[in-house]
């Protein structure tokens, strides 16, 4: 009886839900087929002003929103009346209806800025969610809200950008065409996409070559020197990436550290070397009279890269060869094995997952890379992060190319991604 007794408010609470949802639904319903109608006559009698409501009118009556509001119109009754007749299936027809309809009436709220229309539906379809998504839906609604708005809406608009064609003055005019794409493949921007992949293959190699050595000599020690190990190699990235760049900046500049020692210091020494033991150092000097260009060139971005993302490679790299059971190395060299042979057969093999990971991580970033390129590249080096900024916020104001050059970066990536999942599933 107590249990019932606890039971009967909630039930209760779902019936009520369900009348106000069932109520919504044949508000909403009305709304949306008599809108058409009502809106000359409000703008006729001059009842409602304002550019929002005369947007909304002209969304209403246009081509395909006419046709497909009555369509849902004609959707939301049926399913109200159903609502009421208490069919089970209904209630999950009305959850799908209200995901999709805040996800599409949205995205079309953020493109048609200061419209009404879009934005009562999107308020209606979140309403929708929150009475009959019960109390799970209701606990991760916030999430869900935030992902939507500010990750999948911005996405989808992006998507549907790289269909248009771009505006005389910047922005978009709506003719779908398929031109965005096939303008990638042009010989000059595959030459920038082409360097951006040449520099990003090249930094995950040195993030290999230094990172794996530092990651076996840390997963060796001490369990207590490891984690004194991992938080000294931790310290430097809780610094902000920018500031860390421009440190590099300075380094690398023709009066930064590294040229100052070159023509200083290390330019006397080889001076003074040949004033006293011969002519054999002369080449030296000549070397090291003049600064070594290396700021606003490819070596300083991989410079950059390498130092920006050599965590993400040690870190994977780490993980795999601490769970190594080195009593297989010791059998490898019971059976004759050398230390170079007992790493290529045993320890590499094993320790492979945590390499491709690693190398994904380091890849996918690179590849994309905006700051340091802009930073140390100068305008003389452009990756595809640069080519994209240059239409979106540079003087291109090309935003469809930009948009579809995105998609093309983010399917590369996504590639890359499941792989790195695959390999995380492998070695579970």
């Amino acid at each position: 009886m107590a249990v019932a007794r606890a039971g009967q408010p909630r039930a209760v609470e779902e019936v009520a839900f369900q009348w106000i949802a069932a109520g919504l639904l044949l508000l909403n319903a009305v709304f949306l087929a008599s809108f058409r109608f009502l809106c000359p006559l409000a703008v006729a009698a001059e009842l409602i002003t304002g550019e929002g409501f005369y947007n909304a009118c002209a969304m209403s009556l246009s081509f395909p929103l006419f046709p497909l509001t009555l369509l849902l119109a004609a959707l939301d009754g049926a399913m109200a009346v159903t609502l009421v007749l208490a069919k089970r299936w209904t209630r999950q027809w009305i959850l799908l209806r209200a995901a999709l309809g805040a996800l599409a009436w949205g995205i079309l709220t953020l493109v048609v800025g200061g419209n009404l229309f879009p934005l009562i539906q999107f308020a209606v379809s979140l309403l929708f969610l929150l009475l009959l998504g019960g109390l799970l839906l209701r606990l991760i609604f916030p999430s869900a809200f935030w992902l939507t708005v500010f990750f999948s809406a911005p996405l989808v608009i992006v998507l549907i950008y790289s269909f248009l064609q771009k505006g005389t003055y910047g922005g978009v005019e709506w003719n779908f065409n398929l031109e965005n794409y096939g303008r990638f493949f042009d010989p000059l921007y595959l030459a920038i996409f082409g360097r951006s992949f040449r520099i990003a293959a090249i930094t995950t190699l040195l993030c290999f070559i230094f990172g794996y050595p530092l990651a076996y000599f840390i997963a060796r020690r001490p369990p207590r020197w490891r984690n004194f190990l991992i938080l000294l190699l931790m310290v430097p990235f809780w610094t902000n990436f920018v500031v860390r760049t421009y440190a590099w900046k300075l380094i690398l500049s023709n009066e930064g550290f590294l040229n100052t020692f070159w023509s200083g210091p290390l330019n006397g020494m080889f001076l003074w070397l040949q004033q006293n033991v011969g002519d054999i150092f002369a080449p030296l000097v000549d070397l090291t009279a003049d600064p070594i260009p290396l700021l606003y060139t490819e070596t300083a971005i991989v410079i950059g890269l390498v130092y920006g993302w050599m965590t993400e490679m040690i870190l994977p790299c780490y993980a795999a060869i601490e769970r190594i059971d080195f009593s297989l190395v010791e059998a490898a060299k019971d059976l004759y094995a050398n230390d170079v042979r007992a790493f290529v057969r045993v320890i590499l093999p094993l320790t492979m997952p945590g390499i491709v990971a690693g190398s994904i991580l380091v890849f996918i970033p690179s590849l994309g890379a905006y700051v340091t390129p802009d930073m140390l590249g100068g305008a003389k080096t452009m990756m595809i992060g640069n080519l994209i900024q240059s239409q979106f916020l540079g003087t291109a104001r090309d935003w469809p190319f930009g948009s579809a050059i995105s998609f093309v970066l983010m399917a590369i990536m996504l590639v890359g991604t499941l792989i790195y999942f695959r390999v995380g599933a492998r070695t579970a």
